[in-house]
This record gives structure tokens, sequence and C-alpha cells, in this order.
């Protein structure tokens, strides 16, 4: 676990532990959402990002959901959204097995926000959050292979 002041810091540590030691699990906090996809890249395997987190709590004291079950490892997959040709994100079923939408890269390698309504055409990817069981349950029931850049375990 690496969790220091600065995140500059923390992904220079992630570094030099992947270095140190490829077989490491690492898991990086960080304070600012745009550097999560840096700590990824720095070999980060569990990113926990501040703002992310703070915002999931707002969202189940306001809505009084759980917006991510906190039970189990988080992981962080990419998939071709090829399955969900002709569906909305809402209508697609990904929720049902616990995962969570967070972002969809369209065919131009766009990353855009999550519009529940948008209707998928089939030749985006997306990337999804879930615990370590809802995304087996996902990579079961829709028979698909997660990008080479995921994070699973």
């Amino acid at each position: 676990m690496i969790g220091l002041p600065d995140d500059s810091d923390a992904l220079l540590s992630a570094v030099l532990a992947q270095e140190m030691n490829t077989d490491i699990e690492i898991l990086v906090r960080v304070t600012d959402t745009d550097a999560t996809r840096k700590a990824l890249s720095a070999g980060a395997d569990y990113v926990l990002s501040v703002p992310r987190v703070s915002a999931r709590m707002v969202a189940q004291a306001l809505r009084g959901e759980e917006v991510l079950e906190p039970g189990g490892q988080v992981r962080l997959i990419r998939v071709p959204a090829t399955p969900f040709a002709g569906s909305t994100i809402a209508d697609s079923g990904i929720a049902d097995t616990g995962c969570r939408v967070v972002a969809v890269e369209n065919a131009a390698g766009e990353t855009t926000g999550v519009d529940p309504g948008r209707e998928l055409s089939g030749a985006e990817e997306l990337t999804l959050v879930g615990t370590d069981e809802s995304v087996q349950q996902f990579l079961k029931r829709y028979d698909v292979t997660p990008a080479e850049n995921s994070r699973t375990g």
C-alpha cells in the first residue's frame, strides 16, 4: 500500500516497487482523480482515488444505496462493448452483475462520460469497476475477454 501526501511521490514509489519485485501487488492512494490512470501505468494493481471514494460515500448517504459493495477487492477492467450493441448502458444488464460502467471509449479512442441512456454501437470499449466476484460474474455471463491493460486478478 502506497499512501503518500504527494501523488508524484506515490507514482514514483509504485514504479520503484514494481521494478524491485514484479510479483508484488501494489495499491496506490491518489488525491487527484487524473492521477488514477498514471498510477495504473506506473504499475499499480489497484488505485484508491480519494475524490471517487468520497463521491461514493456521498452517493450512498444521499441515495441510500451502495454504489459499490465494499466486501472485496476492487477490480477495474476494460471490455469490448460488442455484446451490448443496440442496447443502452442502462438496459445492458451490466449492473445486474454488480459491475458499474465508469467510462466509455468510442471507436476514435476518445473517452467519454457515462450516459445510461446512450445506445452502444458495439465498437466502443467499456471500463467497468466491480469486486472480484462481480467481475468474474460479468466475464462469465458475457463471455468477453478483458483488454490487456485491465486490472484483474
